[in-house]
Protein backbone atom coordinates (compact mmCIF):
# COMPACT_ATOMS: atom_id res chain seq x y z
CA UNK A 1 0.00 0.00 0.00
CA UNK A 2 1.52 3.26 -1.14
CA UNK A 3 2.18 6.35 1.37
CA UNK A 4 -0.87 7.12 3.29
CA UNK A 5 -2.96 4.58 1.49
CA UNK A 6 -3.38 6.78 -1.31
CA UNK A 7 -5.66 8.93 0.08
CA UNK A 8 -3.25 12.21 -0.24
CA UNK A 9 -3.48 11.18 -4.31
CA UNK A 10 -7.00 11.46 -3.90
CA UNK A 11 -6.86 14.93 -1.97
CA UNK A 12 -4.41 16.22 -4.57
CA UNK A 13 -7.12 15.38 -7.22
CA UNK A 14 -9.90 16.86 -5.21
CA UNK A 15 -7.77 19.91 -4.20
CA UNK A 16 -7.01 20.68 -7.96
CA UNK A 17 -10.61 20.06 -9.43
CA UNK A 18 -11.87 22.01 -6.60
CA UNK A 19 -9.76 24.91 -7.22
CA UNK A 20 -10.24 25.18 -10.93
CA UNK A 21 -14.14 24.75 -10.38
CA UNK A 22 -14.32 27.56 -8.07
CA UNK A 23 -12.03 29.97 -10.35
CA UNK A 24 -14.06 29.35 -13.58
CA UNK A 25 -17.03 30.18 -11.63
CA UNK A 26 -15.42 33.58 -10.64
CA UNK A 27 -13.47 34.13 -13.84
CA UNK A 28 -17.03 33.50 -15.91
CA UNK A 29 -18.60 36.35 -13.36
CA UNK A 30 -16.41 38.79 -14.95
CA UNK A 31 -17.22 38.77 -18.29
CA UNK A 32 -14.15 36.84 -19.95
CA UNK A 33 -15.63 34.26 -22.76
CA UNK A 34 -15.83 30.78 -22.32
CA UNK A 35 -13.13 29.09 -23.97
CA UNK A 36 -10.74 31.77 -22.26
CA UNK A 37 -12.53 31.07 -18.78
CA UNK A 38 -12.15 27.40 -18.95
CA UNK A 39 -7.82 27.68 -19.89
CA UNK A 40 -7.12 30.36 -17.33
CA UNK A 41 -9.49 28.49 -14.40
CA UNK A 42 -7.77 25.05 -15.35
CA UNK A 43 -4.30 27.64 -15.09
CA UNK A 44 -5.13 28.66 -11.90
CA UNK A 45 -5.46 25.20 -10.79
CA UNK A 46 -2.65 23.84 -12.14
CA UNK A 47 -0.54 26.92 -10.93
CA UNK A 48 -2.09 26.42 -6.85
CA UNK A 49 -0.79 22.85 -6.28
CA UNK A 50 2.34 23.72 -7.99
CA UNK A 51 2.98 26.40 -5.91
CA UNK A 52 2.34 23.69 -2.73
CA UNK A 53 4.78 21.12 -5.08
CA UNK A 54 7.77 23.68 -5.29
CA UNK A 55 7.43 24.85 -1.70
CA UNK A 56 7.70 20.96 -0.28
CA UNK A 57 10.36 20.55 -2.71
CA UNK A 58 12.61 22.89 -0.10
CA UNK A 59 11.03 20.58 2.77
CA UNK A 60 12.86 18.16 4.32
CA UNK A 61 10.18 16.25 5.37
CA UNK A 62 8.07 16.06 2.33
CA UNK A 63 10.03 16.95 -0.97
CA UNK A 64 8.68 17.13 -4.50
CA UNK A 65 6.98 14.51 -5.71
CA UNK A 66 5.84 13.70 -9.02
CA UNK A 67 3.05 11.35 -8.51
CA UNK A 68 1.18 14.03 -6.77
CA UNK A 69 1.90 16.51 -9.60
CA UNK A 70 -0.01 13.68 -11.67
CA UNK A 71 -2.65 13.82 -9.56
CA UNK A 72 -3.07 17.46 -9.82
CA UNK A 73 -2.87 16.68 -13.55
CA UNK A 74 -5.56 14.88 -12.81
CA UNK A 75 -8.04 16.57 -11.19
CA UNK A 76 -7.77 19.64 -13.51
CA UNK A 77 -8.14 17.44 -16.57
CA UNK A 78 -11.29 16.04 -15.00
CA UNK A 79 -12.69 19.71 -14.62
CA UNK A 80 -11.12 20.77 -17.83
CA UNK A 81 -12.21 18.50 -20.50
CA UNK A 82 -15.91 18.32 -18.92
CA UNK A 83 -16.23 21.98 -19.26
CA UNK A 84 -14.89 21.90 -22.47
CA UNK A 85 -16.86 19.36 -23.89
CA UNK A 86 -19.85 19.01 -22.06
CA UNK A 87 -20.03 22.65 -21.02
CA UNK A 88 -20.99 21.02 -17.37
CA UNK A 89 -19.71 19.03 -14.64
CA UNK A 90 -21.08 15.78 -15.05
CA UNK A 91 -18.51 14.05 -13.18
CA UNK A 92 -17.57 15.92 -9.86
CA UNK A 93 -15.03 15.18 -7.11
CA UNK A 94 -16.47 16.22 -3.69
CA UNK A 95 -15.06 15.27 0.25
CA UNK A 96 -16.54 14.23 3.28
CA UNK A 97 -15.30 14.39 7.12
CA UNK A 98 -16.70 12.41 10.28
CA UNK A 99 -14.64 14.11 12.41
CA UNK A 100 -14.71 10.60 14.66
CA UNK A 101 -12.56 10.59 17.94
CA UNK A 102 -9.69 9.06 17.88
CA UNK A 103 -9.64 5.83 20.50
CA UNK A 104 -8.59 6.24 24.14
CA UNK A 105 -5.38 3.34 23.41
CA UNK A 106 -1.44 3.94 25.02
CA UNK A 107 1.17 2.83 22.74
CA UNK A 108 3.96 1.49 23.81
CA UNK A 109 7.32 2.43 22.97
CA UNK A 110 10.82 0.98 23.08
CA UNK A 111 11.94 2.15 26.10
CA UNK A 112 9.36 1.17 27.98
CA UNK A 113 7.12 4.24 27.74
CA UNK A 114 3.90 4.59 26.11
CA UNK A 115 2.25 7.08 23.95
CA UNK A 116 -1.51 8.01 23.35
CA UNK A 117 -3.03 7.28 20.23
CA UNK A 118 -5.18 10.67 20.33
CA UNK A 119 -2.06 12.69 20.58
CA UNK A 120 -0.70 10.89 17.41
CA UNK A 121 -3.30 11.73 15.86
CA UNK A 122 -3.63 15.37 17.06
CA UNK A 123 0.31 15.50 15.57
CA UNK A 124 0.05 14.28 12.03
CA UNK A 125 -3.44 15.75 11.85
CA UNK A 126 -3.91 19.15 14.01
CA UNK A 127 -7.40 19.31 16.13
CA UNK A 128 -9.34 22.08 14.81
CA UNK A 129 -12.18 21.37 12.21
CA UNK A 130 -10.49 23.44 9.25
CA UNK A 131 -7.22 21.43 9.64
CA UNK A 132 -8.83 17.54 10.34
CA UNK A 133 -11.42 18.46 7.86
CA UNK A 134 -8.04 19.20 5.00
CA UNK A 135 -5.39 16.59 6.58
CA UNK A 136 -7.17 14.22 8.52
CA UNK A 137 -6.67 11.00 6.05
CA UNK A 138 -8.38 8.46 8.93
CA UNK A 139 -11.76 10.71 9.00
CA UNK A 140 -11.80 12.26 5.71
CA UNK A 141 -13.59 10.54 2.71
CA UNK A 142 -12.99 11.47 -1.41
CA UNK A 143 -15.64 10.79 -3.37
CA UNK A 144 -16.46 10.99 -7.28
CA UNK A 145 -20.12 12.38 -7.85
CA UNK A 146 -21.84 11.48 -11.11
CA UNK A 147 -24.97 12.57 -11.98
CA UNK A 148 -26.84 10.14 -14.45
CA UNK A 149 -29.37 12.30 -15.91
CA UNK A 150 -26.91 14.56 -17.47
CA UNK A 151 -26.22 11.54 -20.03
CA UNK A 152 -30.12 10.87 -20.24
CA UNK A 153 -31.06 12.01 -23.64
CA UNK A 154 -34.69 12.13 -22.69
CA UNK A 155 -35.78 14.78 -21.56
CA UNK A 156 -39.32 13.89 -20.01
CA UNK A 157 -37.02 11.30 -17.80
CA UNK A 158 -38.43 11.25 -14.46
CA UNK A 159 -35.04 10.82 -13.11
CA UNK A 160 -34.33 14.07 -10.72
CA UNK A 161 -31.70 16.12 -12.29
CA UNK A 162 -30.06 17.05 -9.01
CA UNK A 163 -29.73 13.46 -7.51
CA UNK A 164 -25.89 11.80 -8.07
CA UNK A 165 -24.46 8.62 -7.52
CA UNK A 166 -20.84 8.88 -5.18
CA UNK A 167 -18.30 6.62 -5.49
CA UNK A 168 -15.68 7.20 -2.73
CA UNK A 169 -12.65 6.21 -0.86
CA UNK A 170 -11.18 6.18 2.43
CA UNK A 171 -9.03 4.70 4.52
CA UNK A 172 -8.52 3.71 8.53
CA UNK A 173 -5.62 3.56 10.99
CA UNK A 174 -3.02 5.81 9.32
CA UNK A 175 -1.06 6.84 11.95
CA UNK A 176 2.36 6.87 9.73
CA UNK A 177 3.21 7.25 5.96
CA UNK A 178 3.86 3.94 5.06
CA UNK A 179 3.80 2.23 8.66
CA UNK A 180 2.18 2.42 11.90
CA UNK A 181 5.43 3.45 13.92
CA UNK A 182 6.94 6.45 14.92
CA UNK A 183 9.48 8.49 15.10
CA UNK A 184 12.67 7.42 13.40
CA UNK A 185 14.25 7.52 16.40
CA UNK A 186 14.61 6.07 19.76
CA UNK A 187 12.01 5.87 21.51
CA UNK A 188 10.48 4.34 18.71
CA UNK A 189 6.11 3.45 19.28
CA UNK A 190 4.94 0.43 17.60
CA UNK A 191 0.86 0.14 16.75
CA UNK A 192 0.01 -3.28 17.43
CA UNK A 193 -1.34 -4.29 13.88
CA UNK A 194 -3.32 -7.16 14.71
CA UNK A 195 -5.88 -4.42 17.30
CA UNK A 196 -5.33 -1.52 14.75
CA UNK A 197 -4.75 -2.70 10.48
CA UNK A 198 -4.46 -0.11 7.58
CA UNK A 199 -6.81 -0.84 5.27
CA UNK A 200 -8.61 0.95 2.44
CA UNK A 201 -12.47 1.40 2.17
CA UNK A 202 -14.50 1.91 -0.74
CA UNK A 203 -17.96 3.60 -0.57
CA UNK A 204 -21.09 3.45 -2.88
CA UNK A 205 -23.76 5.97 -2.06
CA UNK A 206 -25.96 8.97 -3.31
CA UNK A 207 -25.51 12.74 -3.40
CA UNK A 208 -27.32 15.80 -4.81
CA UNK A 209 -26.00 18.14 -6.93
CA UNK A 210 -26.73 21.67 -5.82
CA UNK A 211 -25.51 23.50 -8.52
CA UNK A 212 -29.06 21.74 -10.42
CA UNK A 213 -31.30 22.38 -8.08
CA UNK A 214 -33.21 25.83 -10.12
CA UNK A 215 -33.29 29.11 -8.63
CA UNK A 216 -33.46 32.68 -9.69
CA UNK A 217 -31.36 33.64 -6.29
CA UNK A 218 -27.60 35.07 -6.88
CA UNK A 219 -27.62 34.12 -3.36
CA UNK A 220 -28.53 30.51 -3.43
CA UNK A 221 -26.61 29.91 -6.73
CA UNK A 222 -23.47 30.92 -4.78
CA UNK A 223 -24.33 29.25 -2.07
CA UNK A 224 -25.07 26.04 -3.98
CA UNK A 225 -21.83 26.16 -5.89
CA UNK A 226 -19.88 26.23 -2.73
CA UNK A 227 -22.43 23.58 -1.18
CA UNK A 228 -21.12 21.51 -3.78
CA UNK A 229 -17.63 20.92 -2.72
CA UNK A 230 -19.00 18.53 0.16
CA UNK A 231 -20.93 15.12 -0.34
CA UNK A 232 -23.66 15.36 1.45
CA UNK A 233 -24.92 12.82 3.95
CA UNK A 234 -26.99 9.74 2.79
CA UNK A 235 -27.86 6.08 2.93
CA UNK A 236 -24.03 4.23 2.06
CA UNK A 237 -22.79 1.07 1.07
CA UNK A 238 -19.07 0.10 2.13
CA UNK A 239 -16.89 -2.25 1.40
CA UNK A 240 -13.37 -3.20 2.85
CA UNK A 241 -11.47 -6.10 3.03
CA UNK A 242 -10.84 -6.58 7.07
CA UNK A 243 -14.75 -6.06 7.76
CA UNK A 244 -16.10 -6.87 4.07
CA UNK A 245 -20.16 -5.27 3.30
CA UNK A 246 -21.78 -3.00 5.56
CA UNK A 247 -24.49 -0.72 4.81
CA UNK A 248 -24.77 2.49 6.65
CA UNK A 249 -28.53 3.99 6.79
CA UNK A 250 -26.83 7.83 7.06
CA UNK A 251 -23.19 7.98 6.38
CA UNK A 252 -21.15 11.19 7.09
Amino acid sequence: MGDWAHMDKAGHAFSAYTESSIAYSYIRWTGLEDSKAILTSALVGTGVQLTFEIMDGFSNDWGFSVPDVAFNTLGVGVFYFQQKYWKEQRFIFKSSNSFAAYPDYSVLGSDGSYADLGSRGAELYGTGLGARYLKDYNTMNIWLSINPAAFLTNENSRMPKWLNIAFGYGAENLYGGVENNWPTKDPVYFLDTSLFPRYSQYYLSLDVDFTRIKTNSGFLKAAFKVLNIFKVPAPTLEYNAVNGFRFIPLYW
